[in-house]
């Protein structure tokens, strides 16, 4: 017989592993999650299950990892539905569709 520490100590699970980027359309991103897909939006930070119109309507790309901050200087390099490119500045909180001076890549 185990001590209740050894016992707590078994049921305790792993951390849950960090959702798989799957596809992007527009601002969307269709994640995995186990057996669970849905979808989250980083412009507005909302996370839904049933699959956003852009996925019908944009032509949904899988997912290649984008670059760390550190290499673009803090700005990430965004996608609108309609496939403009915009640069977001997530610390300072700034977008601007003209490539930063200080976008490193």
């Amino acid at each position: 017989h185990g001590s209740k520490q050894q016992q707590q100590k078994q049921q305790v699970a792993a951390a849950p592993a960090e959702p798989k980027q799957l596809r992007t359309a527009g601002t969307w991103y269709e994640l995995q999650s186990g057996e669970s897909i849905y979808y989250y939006n980083y412009a507005t930070q909302q996370t839904v299950w049933e699959k956003p119109s852009e996925f019908d309507t944009a032509a949904a790309q899988p997912v290649k990892p984008p670059p760390s901050l550190e290499e673009t200087g803090g700005w990430a390099e965004m996608t609108t539905a309609d496939g403009a490119t915009y640069y977001y500045h997530a610390q300072g909180n700034l977008t601007t569709w003209k490539k930063p001076s200080t976008y490193k890549l």
